[in-house]
């Protein structure tokens, strides 16, 4: 049993890293026309599907001291992809939100995004995709 497990995690992080290769990386496309780096992008879509975040929760979220998020959101505000705004019940507390700027980046690299799945997933049939789907969801859950 361990055995099978051991060949199946060494096939699945083959495929995971080849499919990662192969498929179009359109954070990475936008950010490089827009001066950002990835990391900075996969940043903005972050606070686009959390909304407003403190630095404390950046810095849990994403694994980083709160240093470093903050040198991330400055850069952010120099670029005019997010605003800062402080806390109305305490003021030490520093939020980061998107700009219109920031939100039309987002909607881009959804966008793009949106249209690499479908790509991908065209070719198996919808009985395959519900079954993908539900093995995610298992996965997913696994973790919460």
């Amino acid at each position: 049993m361990e055995d099978q497990l051991e060949e199946f995690t060494r096939i699945v992080n083959g495929y995971m890293t080849r499919l990662a290769r192969k498929a179009p990386h359109p954070m990475a496309e936008l950010a490089n026309e827009t001066g950002l780096t990835v990391p900075q992008a996969a940043f903005l879509v972050f606070l686009y599907e959390s909304g407003s975040s403190s630095v404390s929760d950046i810095s849990k979220q994403w694994h980083i001291s709160q240093s470093v998020a903050t040198r991330m959101m400055d850069r952010l505000v120099d670029k005019k992809m997010i605003e800062r705004e402080r806390g109305r019940d305490d003021r030490r507390v520093v939020h980061a939100r998107l700009t219109g700027e920031g939100e039309r980046f987002v909607k881009q690299v959804c966008s793009k995004r949106n249209k690499i799945t479908k790509e991908i997933f065209s070719v198996l049939s919808e009985d395959e995709r519900s079954l993908f789907l539900e093995l995610l969801m298992k996965i997913d859950e696994r973790y919460e």
